[in-house]
């Protein structure tokens, strides 16, 4: 993970974070409280307007993308040999112009870590989540909280969301078409950083509308039983996911960059959302 601040040099303050997940060359934006419709980017305005600071990962990699020389410009060969790069990098080419764009007076800046106040905003991501038969998500936030949700009542919060902000600000129609697919509901996921859920990696559902839902239903031991049964993973599912050898695994175990929740000489036994994060 890359931690960049984005600052205003005219205006020389701070207006948010740039977070970028290398192995899943995916960004998140996360901007300063601070900041009004009038003062955001503007690509930001109308989510910074309805009280949304965290910037879904599609609009912060469209703000990105923008910063930077498109793949398709006609000289793009010659301008990646200049900068002795093998293959197209937009990550690259965004550090080696800092992030200044012809459209506004931002750049970016190398942080060693996440701010206070995305620190404390990320106390409401995601840290693992069960996609259960039924259309029913359990998902578990970093702060302790467990909700169990219904997959309509999370299109009907998305549509309730967008009611009172005038806009869309999420595409809840895409977002019932889960409920109309099976396979696309299977493909449920975290992404990067436990921002939120993906279904086929296409339609997101940040985890600050699930953490707002109200709606929820009563955990019982059945749910307990699907956890189990989907989010624990013995040392040969984890191999799989990671795709490596039981010999890498040891060694990141050993090392600490992986923790298993039980040890033993047969093997041990991993949460799926620890596991995950490797892919990040």
């Amino acid at each position: 993970m890359k931690i960049y601040e984005i600052r205003d040099s005219v205006q020389d303050i701070s207006i948010g974070t740039l977070i970028y997940y290398e192995r899943a060359r995916a960004y998140i934006v996360e901007l300063e409280e601070k900041l009004d419709e009038w003062n955001s980017p503007l690509l930001f305005a109308n989510y910074v307007r309805n009280g949304v600071y965290t910037m879904p990962r599609e609009v912060s990699a469209m703000w990105v993308s923008e910063r930077v020389i498109p793949s398709g410009r006609q000289n793009i060969q010659s301008i990646l040999q200049r900068h002795k790069m093998k293959e197209y990098d937009e990550m690259r080419l965004l550090e080696l112009s800092e992030g200044r764009c012809s459209q506004d007076d931002l750049y970016i800046q190398k942080m060693d870590e996440l701010p206070k106040y995305v620190k404390k905003r990320n106390t409401h991501n995601l840290v693992d989540v069960v996609f259960e038969d039924d259309y029913t998500i359990v998902c578990f936030f970093a702060d302790g909280v467990v909700k169990k949700l219904l997959m309509k009542d999370v299109v009907a919060g998305a549509k309730t969301i967008n009611k009172k902000a005038g806009s869309r600000l999420y595409d809840a129609e895409r977002l019932k078409q889960v409920l109309m697919s099976e396979n696309l509901y299977k493909s449920g996921e975290m992404f990067v950083g436990g921002y939120g859920i993906t279904f086929n990696n296409t339609i997101d559902v940040p985890a600050y509308l699930l953490y707002s839902i109200n709606k929820e239903q009563q955990i019982v031991a059945a749910d307990f039983e699907e956890y189990i049964k989907k989010n624990i993973l013995d040392t040969g599912s984890v191999t799989e996911v990671l795709q490596c050898t039981r010999q890498n695994l040891s060694y990141a175990t050993k090392q600490g960059y992986i923790n298993p929740i039980k040890e033993n000489v047969k093997g041990n036994l991993f949460q799926r959302g620890n596991i995950i994060k490797e892919l990040w």
